[in-house]
């Protein structure tokens, strides 16, 4: 029976643990590192630091760090940019690490390889318990912490003899996410810790100005620093609606709201980091013109190299940076549902349409109120105490909104179209998805009757001269004039989901206002979205050739090659490498 319970709770456990010293620990994951870097990226990396043993001592400076990188000098991000590298390094000793002034090689190749989504994932084995929102939020967090208060904390005897758990599974393989030092990130509790607003919006704002895909110089976004931050600032209070540019320094964000922001208002928004330390890994000489993928040609108002930035925090890559195609702008081509019909209705695949303006303020138009009486103030939203969006700070008296539609559009007067594909965005002041619900399917009508264009509401109701507007608990609602929009989110039970708090409350409100720019955008078709994904991975083929790598030393990486029809004598039969 001992046999048998012992084997049951070996099953669920599904590792053993073995007692390792400090140093030991840390050696075996250091080896670990390093062999998840090619050669030729090893070889990169120790010319490019110009050292010849991947063991030297050599510490970086934040000056050199920057340098390596590709950074502006006096750029705003440098500080963090350069801390974020360095804690990530101390990995796995957060609370007792010798705390180095600079960045040893064994730090840089730690961050390289936890920075990247693909070698983060072997490395932990694909165990979804360890998550990298929860390491960036630590690190940020120990940032956000005065630096002498931290290096005060830390234990920094770094007794190498100290006993700790190493967690094996199988034929002896280490499961690092259930080691306990790792598990626990330190005998840290990292739900009780707070990043600074300030911080993050520079960490957010950097990771915006190098989102572009297959970007080698940095450079060129970064000196628009400017113009990122006010697309980072929508991020930032997408975690705090109260968080203004003066508040900074004062304000912070606790770990729930850090975690389920993300996950929910900016899936995306993590990736870049993917490619944060990819120029250590390739030689300086190698790289080319066709490394980067041009800049964005035609902008408007509302989409450019900024607010695209900001819109693949939740969209795929592919979508954001295909060949977009400009289809309606309303300051170009006029404010009228002709022209919006006109230009956009032969376009037969998916689009984007974007709705900006300002609140209404008390002032009001005889046209607004004669909307006011088609489209009655909520008394739900009224009996509220007041919206978690009415700050009016910084940005905020603007308004931003995007729908994705996912099918073309089409005249609708009596029936709505649209997909459960279709989502409503929100961009400015701060950012929110609203998926498409189960419960209702009016995802979108096109009334020419004098109905305007709605999502998430029913055909409003047009008779004997009398327009009555009937919007969805979560809906966007444009009037027949395209001079006004309103925003309306009561809660469950429309055609999409409402937000949810951290708090599982859902907020109750109403934003209203004039509308400055309407512009609808075509994202491709799925064949012009395949295409560019193809053209992406034969550029990424191109900078390995010139790198010199050998695609049949590349393991698990020609596999892929091979599916893709990049690499391999495709008319041969299978076989072992």
């Amino acid at each position: 029976m001992g046999q048998s319970v012992s084997s049951e709770e070996e099953t669920k456990q599904d590792y053993r643990t073995v007692k390792v010293s400090r140093g030991q620990l840390q050696r075996l994951f250091d080896k670990n590192c390093l062999s998840l870097l090619t050669p030729i990226e090893v070889y990169s990396l120790k010319e490019n630091l110009h050292v010849r043993d991947i063991n030297n001592d050599k510490q970086l400076s934040i000056d050199e760090t920057v340098q390596l990188l590709g950074l502006p000098k006096d750029c705003p991000c440098n500080e963090v940019v350069y801390d974020f590298v360095r804690v990530l390094g101390w990995f796995p000793f957060f609370n007792s690490v010798d705390p180095l002034k600079g960045i040893s090689l064994p730090m840089l190749i730690r961050s390289v390889v936890l920075s990247r989504s693909k070698s983060f994932f072997k490395l932990f084995k694909g165990d979804s318990s360890y998550k990298f929102e929860d390491l960036v939020f630590l690190v940020l967090s120990i940032l956000s912490e005065p630096k002498d208060l931290v290096e005060k904390n830390l234990d920094s005897s770094c007794d190498e003899t100290g006993v700790l758990e190493l967690a094996l599974q199988g034929d002896n393989n280490i499961n690092w996410a259930q080691c306990k030092v790792i598990k626990d990130f330190d005998n840290t509790n990292i739900k009780e810790r707070k990043v600074s607003a300030y911080n993050l919006a520079i960490f957010l704002t950097f990771l915006l100005a190098i989102s572009r895909p297959l970007m080698s110089d940095y450079s060129q976004h970064l000196s628009q620093w400017s113009n990122f931050m006010s697309h980072g600032m929508n991020l930032v209070r997408s975690f705090d609606s109260s968080i203004t540019e003066r508040s900074l320094h004062s304000k912070t964000v606790g770990y729930a709201a850090f975690i389920s922001t993300i996950e929910t208002k900016m899936p995306n928004v993590l990736h870049p980091l993917d490619a944060l330390l990819d120029s250590l890994l390739f030689m300086k000489q190698s790289k080319g013109a066709s490394d980067v993928t041009p800049e964005f040609s035609v902008s408007t108002k509302l989409i450019n190299e900024y607010s695209l930035a900001q819109l693949s925090t939740v969209l795929p890559l592919e979508l954001c940076y295909s060949r977009l195609r400009k289809l309606y702008v309303g300051s170009e081509s006029g404010f009228s549902m002709r022209s919006f019909e006109s230009k956009c209705f032969n376009w037969n695949a998916p689009t984007i349409t974007f709705i900006s303006g300002h609140r209404i303020t008390s002032k009001k138009t005889k046209r607004y109120l004669l909307f006011e009486e088609q489209f009655p103030r909520s008394r739900a939203a009224e009996d509220e105490t007041g919206s978690d969006f009415d700050h009016a700070n910084d940005d905020s008296a603007r308004l931003t909104f995007a729908v994705f539609l996912n099918q073309h559009w089409k005249t609708s007067n009596k029936e709505p179209f649209g997909d459960s594909k279709t989502t409503i965005f929100q961009l400015s002041p701060r950012q929110a998805v609203f998926k498409s619900s189960t419960f209702r399917k009016d995802y979108c009508y096109f009334n020419t009757s004098g109905g305007g264009i709605g999502f998430g509401n029913e055909e409003p109701y047009l008779k004997n001269n009398t327009t009555k507007f009937r919007p969805g608990n979560v809906s966007l609602t444009i009037d027949s004039g395209l001079e006004f929009c309103v925003f309306r989110h009561l809660g469950k039970g429309g055609s999409f989901n409402p937000m949810v708090l951290e708090d599982d409350s859902i907020p109750v409100y109403e934003d209203r206002f004039v509308i400055s720019d309407l512009e609808v955008w075509g994202c491709g078709s799925e064949k012009e979205l395949l295409e560019q994904a193809k053209r992406w991975a034969w550029e990424e083929k191109e900078a390995m050739a010139r790198q010199r790598i050998n695609a049949d030393t590349l393991g698990e990486e020609r596999a892929f090659l091979e599916m893709a029809g990049l690499v391999g004598n495709h008319g041969a039969s299978g076989g072992s490498v």
